[in-house]
């Protein structure tokens, strides 16, 4: 769940403009690839973001794909990208190119 209007030291601050907010968190999430179904909610002077548990992983965002380290985002690297594909079972070793 993502608090939009509440700071991080948990003060409310509101929104002003509902529809807005809500509008650019509906086009980020269709910006995926594969486009993320969320939920957004208006709980008075907030807005409430619910983006459930998804099982088409990998996502990326404009062609680049990105995991979370801590409290923020880091971009994954080609072979961070191959390795968390094998770990999924989604690449198997026997279906790899191999170099001459």
């Amino acid at each position: 769940m993502i608090p939009i209007g509440v700071t991080d030291g948990g003060d409310v601050v509101g929104v002003k403009d509902h529809n807005e907010l809500k509008s650019v968190a509906q086009s980020v999430a269709h910006s995926a690839d594969p486009s993320i179904a969320i939920e957004v909610e208006s709980l008075g002077d907030v807005l409430k973001v619910t983006i459930p548990a998804q099982h088409s992983k990998p996502y990326s965002f404009k062609g680049k794909f990105f995991m979370r380290e801590g409290a923020s985002s880091q971009q994954m690297s080609r072979d961070e990208i191959r390795a968390f594909l094998f770990s999924e079972g989604l690449i198997h070793f026997d279906e790899t190119p191999c170099s001459p």
